[in-house]
């Protein structure tokens, strides 16, 4: 019988047991992203959007250079400064030049941005957990395990 990834992409084929796991964690990914994605789009921001908001909050006042948002980023960004532009404009955070050194600029997140972060965080937060529910704590934990274990060997041995 296949499984319900074969049967989702309907691939005839049998495919080898990495192919099978590196396509259900794409497949699974893309399926749990859809739905946050989904609700963020209804408040006007994106998935990447709404992860610079996070990571300038957890930044506090001092704020982050670009270079140091996208290398935060959950999912890489080529154009970082693209997104922040749009953030910028919508106000929701803010480029200051450093009075020493004109070149280096610091992104912060701006009150309206913490605003908006506090409201969409309590229905990602419940669509996360709901997504999440049928598993038990220990089989998250081995869940997080096993997927560090894959970036810890990309670190370690390079691409």
């Amino acid at each position: 019988m296949p499984r319900l990834l074969e049967r989702e992409i309907a691939q005839t084929k049998p495919l080898s047991l990495v192919d099978q796991a590196a396509a259900n964690l794409h497949r699974s990914s893309a399926v749990l992203l859809q739905e946050v994605a989904s609700y963020l789009a209804e408040n006007d921001i994106s998935p990447k959007q709404y992860n610079i908001l996070r990571i300038l909050r957890g930044a506090s006042k001092i704020g982050l250079c670009c270079g140091d948002i996208a290398s935060r980023l959950v999912t890489p960004d080529p154009d970082t400064t693209r997104l922040l532009d749009r953030l910028v404009r919508r106000k929701w955070v803010r480029r200051d030049h450093s009075a020493h050194d004109r070149r280096v600029v610091r992104v912060r997140i701006s009150a309206s941005g913490l605003k908006l972060l506090a409201r969409l965080e309590k229905e990602v937060q419940a669509i996360q957990n709901r997504q999440f529910q049928h598993l038990k704590s220990s089989e998250i934990e081995t869940l997080i395990a096993l997927l560090e274990s894959l970036r810890e060997v990309k670190i370690t041995h390079g691409p």
